[in-house]
């Protein structure tokens, strides 16, 4: 009986090595039915995107400058379409 456990212990000593390559990582060579699969299709991702054209380059004028003008008076630079100063009060011509 100690001879046929040592047989049994030599026979899966040698083998379960071979068996487990063998069964849980198959080359890809031998075995490409075993591959994994990660090709997607078109169909899986639908339609490739549409080719958008670049928007036009907009045209930057001249930034308009606000309409001002100088108080007589005091000097100070006042909007175009005020009647009197801010500053000193005086009426603007």
């Amino acid at each position: 009986m100690g001879s046929i456990n040592l047989s049994i212990l030599n026979y899966l000593c040698r083998w379960t090595p071979r068996i487990h390559r063998r069964h849980f990582s198959p080359s890809l060579q031998t075995n490409p039915s075993r591959r994994p699969t990660t090709i997607r299709t078109q169909q899986q991702y639908g339609p490739p995107p549409q080719n958008y054209a670049p928007p036009p380059q907009q045209q930057w004028g001249q930034p308009q400058q606000p309409i001002t003008r100088i108080c007589p008076n005091c000097g100070r630079v006042v909007q175009e379409n005020l009647k009197f100063c801010p500053n000193c009060g005086k009426q603007l011509n």
